[in-house]
């Protein structure tokens, strides 16, 4: 009599780990649904073998059917959240709209020059980084939800490269599955101008920079964030000139940059060269028609040159460019912008 609910039980975990090992490795998209009649032949294959297992079993069961259903319930229970929470956490899909995933990504110019990636070097070997490149302090993917049409206005003027990038990104996700790897190649828009040269700008092609600055104490330890001042401390106004601290007293402290004249230097617009005067330095900026930039978050290619001035536009987001990405869509209970990922596999 006590035959009838461990049959039960066991048949029913025989059906929570055929669906486990058999219905969550295949990936559903919307409209698609798992095949009934694949299904019910997977399952009645499972539970013939438990009727063999139950037919060989019968002559040992009489003297311990209450103590072995009590197992068998415990079993199919956890076969319940094994199926149920096991499955979900290998095989969760990211396909709806709105629903959020951590993404490693890196995304490269056609030259092969990589031009953003949440790796912490960049995920090049060698590295081969272009001028829009700025390097990431640590392992660190991005959140990102998956396209949604009402993303594409009030703000996508004002959109940031790397804002730009995740929206763009945000369009291949669907029908996807956490732990996916993949390449994409995304472009985008041009900016839509309220008024001519709106995303252009004009900057000037030769750069002053002092040869000396005297601050009092209280102006040096507000501009370095309470660094005291001491003799031979380094000190940057401008990366392509470096300084340090010539003289301390007590109401000033003298800061002395040095350049060779001709020495090449590099800024975010091209190489450039010092020029060295009495009381300053110039940096003649050797920029090109046609490379891409980066101001802050946003990407631009000059457009312009001239002996003073240096024209820039800002109108597409990518400068033009197509980029093309290898994605990783984070596995679940390793995403977050804190956690060292593992770049490969």
């Amino acid at each position: 009599m006590q035959q009838a609910p461990v049959r039960i039980a066991f048949k029913f975990q025989a059906i929570l780990f055929h669906r486990h090992f058999r219905g969550c490795s295949r990936i559903l998209v919307p409209g698609d649904h798992f095949g009934k009649s694949e299904r019910k032949d997977g399952v009645n294959q499972t539970m013939d073998r438990t009727d063999m297992l139950f037919g060989n079993m019968n002559d040992h069961m009489a003297s311990k059917s209450l103590l072995f259903s009590a197992g068998i319930r415990m079993m199919a229970a956890a076969a319940i959240v094994f199926s149920l929470f096991g499955c979900a956490a290998s095989q969760r899909q990211v396909g709806k709209p709105d629903d959020q995933a951590w993404v490693h990504f890196t995304c490269r110019l056609p030259n092969g020059e990589t031009a953003i990636s949440t790796y912490k070097d960049g995920n090049d070997d060698p590295p081969q980084k272009s001028l829009i490149y700025i390097p990431r302090k640590a392992n660190t993917p991005i959140k990102i939800s998956t396209f949604n049409k009402s993303f594409e206005a009030p703000d996508y003027a004002g959109r940031g490269f790397e804002d730009e990038v995740s929206f763009q990104l945000s369009k291949t996700l669907g029908g996807r599955k956490v732990g996916e790897k993949y390449s994409v190649e995304i472009t985008s828009e041009k900016r839509t101008e309220k008024r001519a040269g709106e995303y252009s700008m004009v900057i000037a092609r030769v750069r002053e920079r002092p040869r000396e600055m005297r601050f009092t104490r209280d102006e040096y330890q507000a501009r370095t964030k309470n660094n005291s001042p001491e003799i031979g401390r380094s000190f940057i106004f401008d990366p392509a000139i470096p300084g340090r601290i010539d003289s301390v007293s007590e109401t000033e402290v003298v800061v002395r940059f040095f350049a060779d004249p001709g020495q090449e230097v590099f800024t975010p617009f091209g190489k450039g060269t010092v020029r060295v005067l009495p009381n300053k330095y110039e940096i003649v900026i050797n920029a090109q028609v046609g490379t891409l930039v980066r101001t802050g978050g946003w990407i631009g290619r000059i457009s312009a040159v001239d002996e003073w001035n240096i024209s820039i536009d800002y109108s597409h987001p990518f400068g033009w460019e197509k980029l093309q990405c290898d994605v990783l869509i984070e596995p679940a209970g390793q995403e977050g912008p804190k956690r060292e990922a593992s770049k490969r596999e």
